[in-house]
């Protein structure tokens, strides 16, 4: 299998907003404004995100398993072989601060939610609250209206959902949306496998590269605005974004069930 490795830049509707980039070897999610990645602010690494837990047992060993998996440094394995990497996150999961059906944001953290959010056609949805180039909470949402029964409801896909939205709130964008399986969570291969459900080698070097420079100050467990709410816009089928207002935006990543069709803004449930 060729692994692309070329640089695509992509450019959308919303003006000067912002830009993501793809490819195998990096997938970071750009601030156009300042060409600089979205990242959690910190003053030193290896830095910690708490990922909240609000899951029920049908999900605890997935989202202990995307938090390791994240959380690997030094020597590791994906479907090309053995590399080793000097990732700067760690995760940790904690108590959650929220209802799973509400699964409203705390600061500095992650929340990570299951509940019936009806069948409105994703499968996940991760949000991202950001000032500037810093992200600043995030939640993660996993539709049981889907999970609870039939086609989704495998290891493969809880697994790799979960890892995916979860990625997504540390600044990554997808390696591929063709349908291609790159072997990564953050792929959307049209036939899954085990490897869909872990990130690769190019996901950790593209964590080593955004979280490279330090921040003078931390958005980790920090207070963050949300004020101002007009309405999510679609910046491309899977992310929306809505103004805040004094430079703070909040970005919705949506899992859909069905790929190949063009989604309107998302019911979030």
């Amino acid at each position: 299998m060729i692994v692309r490795r070329c640089l695509l830049l992509v450019a959308f509707g919303i003006s000067g907003l912002l830009m993501l980039t793809s490819s195998a070897a990096a997938t970071p999610w750009i601030n156009s404004s300042t060409g600089n990645p979205y990242h959690w602010a910190r003053t030193a690494n290896p830095f910690t995100v708490k990922l909240g837990n609000n899951v029920t047992s049908a999900w605890t060993t997935y989202l202990g398993g995307a938090s390791t998996d994240w959380s690997k440094n030094g020597a590791a394995s994906d479907y090309f072989g053995t590399f080793s990497t000097t990732n700067p996150l760690r995760t940790t999961v904690v108590t959650g601060l929220t209802t799973p059906r509400k699964c409203k944001p705390s600061s500095g953290r992650v929340e990570v939610c299951d509940a019936g959010y009806g069948r409105n056609g994703w499968l996940g949805l991760a949000t991202i609250w950001a000032s500037g180039d810093h992200i600043s909470q995030a939640t993660v949402k996993l539709n049981d209206s889907y999970y609870s029964s039939g086609f989704y409801n495998t290891p493969i896909w809880r697994a790799g959902v979960t890892c995916q939205e979860v990625g997504h709130t540390f600044g990554l964008d997808h390696q591929d949306e063709s349908g291609a399986n790159l072997h990564t969570c953050m792929d959307y291969a049209n036939t899954p496998d085990t490897w869909n459900t872990h990130p690769n080698r190019y996901d950790y070097s593209t964590l080593v590269d955004d979280y490279a420079h330090l921040d003078s100050t931390s958005t980790i467990a920090a207070a963050s605005s949300s004020s101002g709410h007009r309405g999510l816009r679609r910046v491309r089928d899977n992310l929306y974004v809505e103004k805040l207002g004094n430079g703070n935006r909040r970005f919705v990543w949506v899992f859909w069930a069905d790929q190949s069709v063009r989604h309107g803004v998302p019911d979030e449930g």
